[in-house]
């Protein structure tokens, strides 16, 4: 009797299990990959109210694949490159300042934009380094140096989430930026290991970044790339949020040696939330591709989506190095006009029309950027 009891126990656990798994609502990249049509915006106007392009001063030395991470607030555009950041003015497209990038080699940032600062990463001495807008340090925090980082969140009430490159599970953890006080989200497990630079490069390269993020209504989504579930963090933890349906050809992890197995490849580059649609930006092992999706995260359009203003700079595939402003209503495209020796994006701009107010720019060797504002 009692191990009927203890059976039936077991059987009720897995059962609600499962159930906790299949209420998620689901992300279905499987089904998305296999969309064979597209569907082109050639108005823009579906999806965004306006457009603009300026040429980001002082980058024509840069290739678009450089840019790691931008994000802008309140005319304020911030942009990592080549462990380096840098400060626009968005209004008079002029860059304002590098901050102090000869002591720093700068992995990742975020805008405070509560308290008008700039959370960074410091991999040279594995440290996090607050900044004023202006550009003066204010203060910074060591981190256990048996780590390498990538990324940094605010999640407000002083509290910071630093995700490590580690493989083959996450590790995540939040900082108290009054206390110092470190709490473990995702801890780290016997097998967890940290790739080399090069390793890390390669899989960045040939599949995505370790984690994907989406600062949304909702709050912080992260997937990891191991993971097919998107989890919401905050500094208490983490709640599952969705489900990504990826099935065989995920991208699945090897061994030490090889990280990743020789599959197709697929997984998603970039989820965000458009008001009432979702845009997602995923690839396989031969193309990238972008799709608007509705609140239930099913295609909006019969297809794939891209946008473009005929014959001009302004369009949006999925190939395209796209960012988000901190508020969610402002999507940036990083973009080359004239072709550059070693880029992997490749550039049909030089046939394309600069709006008016660009035609007499000087050097076009600088990186082109795109902006779309959200239609609500």
């Amino acid at each position: 009797m009692r191990r009927s009891v203890l059976i039936l126990s077991i059987l009720l656990i897995i059962s609600c299990g499962r159930k906790t798994k299949l209420n998620l609502q689901t992300i279905d990249l499987k089904y998305l990959n296999s969309l064979n049509e597209s569907v082109i915006d050639t108005s823009l106007s579906k999806t965004f109210s306006d457009h603009y392009a300026f040429f980001l001063e002082n980058s024509d030395s840069l290739l678009v694949k450089d840019v790691a991470n931008l994000t802008c607030y309140n005319n304020n555009l911030v942009m990592l490159n080549k462990h380096k950041i840098i400060l626009y003015d968005m209004i008079t497209s002029r860059q304002i300042r590098t901050y102090n990038s000869g002591d720093y080699r700068f992995e990742a940032f975020d805008y405070d934009t509560l308290n008008n600062r700039l959370y960074t990463l410091d991999s040279k001495k594995s440290r996090i380094i607050c900044f004023s807008i202006n550009g003066k340090k204010e203060r910074e925090i060591a981190l256990n140096p048996e780590f390498e980082y990538s990324n940094i969140f605010c999640l407000g009430n002083d509290n910071l989430l630093i995700t490590a490159k580690s493989l083959p599970f996450s590790v995540t953890f939040v900082v108290n930026t009054k206390t110092d006080r470190v709490t473990y989200i995702d801890k780290p497990k016997k097998k967890s290991f940290t790739p080399t630079q090069e390793q890390y490069d390669s899989l960045v390269a040939n599949a995505a970044p370790l984690y994907v993020y989406s600062k949304s209504p909702h709050g912080l989504l992260i997937k990891y790339l191991f993971n097919d579930t998107i989890y919401n963090y905050t500094a208490a933890g983490r709640k599952p949020w969705f489900f990504v349906k990826i099935g065989n050809e995920r991208v699945s992890f090897r061994n030490k040696r090889r990280l990743i197995k020789d599959n197709d490849r697929l997984c998603l580059l970039n989820f965000w939330k458009l008001n009432d649609t979702w845009l997602l930006r995923f690839r396989n092992k031969k193309y990238f591709s972008t799709v608007i999706c509705d609140s239930h995260i099913r295609p909006f359009y019969p297809g794939l989506t891209m946008w473009t203003a005929p014959k001009t700079v302004f369009y949006i595939q999925g190939s395209n190095n796209l960012f988000m402003d901190e508020r969610g209503q402002t999507l940036f495209s990083v973009q080359n006009y004239i072709s550059k020796k070693g880029d992997i994006f490749k550039n049909f701009m030089s046939n394309l029309k600069l709006p008016p107010y660009l035609k007499d720019h000087e050097p076009k060797g600088d990186l082109l950027l795109c902006y779309y504002t959200i239609k609500k």
